[in-house]
């Protein structure tokens, strides 16, 4: 369609996209804050060590992005479409994953401190090397998450189902928060909190 338009109607065609870009710049200008780009579509871009702190990307389709080395703290990513993402070494601190997918994404030495993952899918992602200090997983689905040397101090571990995670060890789990609903994969079962 838009290429019978952009030839049939060129005028209309580019009018139309100079009003689009004219109105993004804008918005641009006009944020105090983050940005927002909530319920966007950015799937497969290259913004490698692109600085979006404080961004509202609530409801945005990331699926295959580049954000590897991105600085992403405190940003809403809260039911965004990031599976397969890069997110290599991203500075993800207190961001809102709530709800979010990230199955297939790889997120290896990122720092996820403080952030919530209540709820998010994080199904065969790789979390090796990753900080989760301080980051609440209540109800994360975490099957196939490789989490071999992930730093989880002071995380929150209750309501996770972790028994099907790779790479997890005894020593990760030292200064966390647990309770009855926490599920250890089966080389952990003897672990107590």
């Amino acid at each position: 369609q838009q290429i019978f338009a952009a030839f049939f109607f060129p005028e209309t065609f580019a009018s139309h996209y100079r009003k689009t870009l004219q109105d993004t710049l804008t918005a641009f200008k006009n944020q105090t804050g983050g940005l927002d780009f909530s319920k966007m579509d950015f799937s497969g871009m290259q913004l490698g060590a692109a600085r979006l702190k404080h961004t509202n990307l609530h409801e945005t389709r990331l699926k295959g992005i580049n954000l590897q080395a991105a600085l992403l703290n405190k940003a809403n990513l809260g039911n965004t479409d990031l599976r397969f993402a890069n997110l290599i070494d991203a500075d993800l601190r207190g961001v809102n994953f709530f709800y979010a997918d990230l199955q297939g994404a790889d997120l290896s030495g990122a720092n996820l401190e403080n952030t919530s993952l209540s709820g998010a899918d994080f199904r065969k992602v790789n979390l090796s090397k990753a900080n989760l200090s301080g980051a609440v997983l209540g109800g994360a689905r975490l099957d196939g998450a490789k989490m071999s040397q992930a730093r989880l101090s002071g995380a929150d571990l209750r309501y996770s189902d972790l028994s099907k995670t790779i790479g997890l060890n005894a020593d990760q789990l030292t200064d966390v928060k647990t309770d009855a609903r926490t599920r250890f994969p089966a080389n952990l079962k003897a672990f107590k909190k």
